[in-house]
């Protein structure tokens, strides 16, 4: 069951690499790259979605992409396979890379982005596996990312990620979860209190800094400085001589 965040389906994202490649011809084990895959969209409808091989081969292309189709490509290169690496790009923005080398697990169920792995092919190992579990090796457990033993975990959101990056959803002072994209929808004020940010705080601080204090700002805009405005709006600094002082007072007049 996939984690939902906005009410919109949130899913992993996998680019780290297995260290465990089972041998050619051994059930369903991907070898010598693969050569077709059949992916199901799961985004919101009607997309312009392009994918190449990391040459820039465009080996896909559909202009009217609806949620839900399931779509069959083949590689493109000189041994009919994929390469290393395929691009999808939607409206001309990069989406998610997939690699297709076999040196990274790749099975039916795994979802890039908003695309579901359905089946797919590869040079020397046929039909690819539907489980990840056939990636590891007996007593290796897979990660979120499909990695045998690898250290990627979930965040709040349900989408996979590496400890070593910045996760990609974030849990606020209330509990929320929210896209780390996105301002937080709830901050916590001066005093610690945790409020919604489209509300104004229960504790606010002053000009220096002090929670719930009293400094403002004069008219020199100088934090608790005393400068005042006099009946011209001109900006008076007071002064600590009695000439001047006596002026400050003829100026209030």
């Amino acid at each position: 069951m996939r984690s939902q965040f906005r009410g919109f389906p949130v899913r992993s994202t996998r680019s780290f690499r297995s260290h465990y490649r089972p041998e050619a011809g051994q059930g369903c084990a991907c070898d010598g790259k693969i050569t077709s895959l059949t992916l199901k969209y799961l985004g919101i409808p009607t997309i312009n979605l392009v994918i190449k091989q990391n040459n820039g081969t465009i080996i896909y292309t559909n202009a009217t992409l609806a949620s839900g189709t399931t779509f069959t490509f083949v590689g493109l290169d000189n041994m009919g396979t994929m390469g290393p690496e395929i691009s999808l790009f939607i409206s001309t923005v990069l989406h998610i890379d997939i690699h297709t080398s076999c040196s990274e697990p790749i099975h039916a169920g795994l979802i890039f982005g908003d695309f579901e792995i359905i089946t797919g092919f590869s040079k020397n190992g046929g039909e690819i596996c539907e489980s990840h579990d056939g990636n590891c090796p007996p007593g290796s457990v897979p990660d979120c990312a499909g990695v045998c033993d690898g250290p990627s975990i979930l965040d709040c959101a349900g989408v996979c990620y590496n400890p070593s990056n910045p996760a990609p959803n974030l849990v606020d002072c209330y509990g929320v979860c929210y896209n780390r994209n996105d301002p937080p929808p709830h901050i916590p004020d001066c005093a610690g209190v945790c409020f919604d940010r489209n509300n104004p705080p229960t504790n606010v601080p002053d000009c220096a800094g002090v929670c719930n204090g009293d400094a403002v700002f004069d008219c020199n805009h100088v934090c608790d400085g005393g400068a005042f405005e006099d009946c011209g709006k001109n900006c008076i600094v007071p002064c600590v001589t009695r000439f001047k002082a006596r002026n400050r007072r003829q100026y209030r007049k």
